[in-house]
This record gives structure tokens, C-alpha cells and sequence, in this order.
């Protein structure tokens, strides 16, 4: 029996359940042409962005004080790279409000 490795490569944007497809690498009989595997990407949950479509989202939760007086925190993204996010003081921050 022969391994062999696949490097799987995934794209930022990729969906759930999306198929990615290496022709003729499955085991080959004799006199029979190989077939193909597919990998099945499965989304995770992830404990602060969730995902519609193409974009993500988080939900931050900010005292009475820091949504009237303003307030600054930062963001990690999945990337590893960070954002300080700066909410302006007199600029109040209504529920469900994005930026």
C-alpha cells in the first residue's frame, strides 16, 4: 500500500458543505481508470464571529457608560491580525447598530 498526501487549500469564502475535488487520486484497480476524491469542508462554530454569507459577524457587549461616553476594544481576527475599534464619545450606540 503506497500513501499519499493531499494538500488541501481553502479559500477565505468558502461554504459549508463545499466539495473540493482531486480527480484521479482514489486507489486504482487493475485495468480501471482511478477515481477521484472529494473533501467536504464542514463549517465550525467559532466562540466570537458567526458567518452570513460572506461576512462576519460579532456581538459586543458595552456598558450604558462606555455606549454614551464612548469606549475602545480591539478585535482578533482569525487571520492572527487585530483592530482597535474606537467608538467617538457623543456618538451613542444604538442596538444592533453596525460599523
Amino acid at each position: 500500500m503506497i500513501s499519499t498526501y493531499l494538500q488541501v487549500d481553502v479559500s477565505q469564502g468558502m461554504r459549508n458543505d463545499e466539495k473540493i475535488r482531486f480527480p484521479g487520486e482514489a486507489d486504482q484497480l487493475p485495468d480501471q481508470e482511478a477515481g477521484d476524491i472529494y473533501v467536504i469542508l464542514k463549517q465550525m462554530e467559532h466562540v466570537t464571529f458567526t458567518r452570513k454569507r460572506n461576512d462576519l459577524f460579532m456581538t459586543k457587549n458595552v456598558s450604558l457608560t462606555e455606549a454614551l461616553c464612548g469606549c475602545q476594544f480591539v478585535v482578533d481576527f482569525l487571520d492572527g491580525k487585530s483592530l482597535l475599534m474606537t467608538v467617538p464619545p457623543g456618538e451613542v450606540i444604538r442596538p444592533g447598530k453596525t460599523t
